[in-house]
């Protein structure tokens, strides 16, 4: 009998084996719109500095994809760790609507989302995950 493929459990590997994101540029990726999410540099530092300490405070810089890191992080323990919730707030209601959006992107391009992570709830306002209870 073949081995069964694990899920990881550790945010990073979750991040950089099962999501993926919408590239800016499809030139520098052989014109595909949807590419595996492999941190960049300042998203390594700050999940390094995610793994020692308890809190953090991230002073926004612009287009260095902290956003969708956190979003990443975040979804990865509600898939991952009993009782986590998490929150998708932001300065204007659109915009919060659109990182609410980036996490459902982040489910909808899992290769057996269905196995992977069940969800209860799904609207525009919230997402439930029943296995863990998050």
């Amino acid at each position: 009998m073949a081995p069964t493929k694990k899920t990881p459990t550790r945010p990073r590997d979750i991040i950089e084996t099962l999501f993926k994101v919408e590239c800016k540029n499809p030139k520098d990726h052989d014109g595909q719109r949807v590419i595996p999410f492999l941190l960049n540099p300042a998203q390594r530092m700050i999940d390094d500095a995610a793994e020692t300490h308890k809190m953090h405070l991230i002073l926004k810089a612009r287009q260095l994809g902290f956003s969708t890191y956190v979003e990443a992080r975040y979804l990865a323990k509600c898939m991952t760790v009993e009782g986590t919730h998490a929150a998708v707030v932001s300065h204007e209601k659109q915009a919060t609507t659109r990182l609410l959006r980036r996490v459902k992107f982040f489910l909808e391009n899992l290769d057996n989302q269905e196995e992977i992570v069940p969800l209860e709830y799904d609207n525009k306002y919230e997402l439930t995950f029943p296995r863990t209870k998050s």
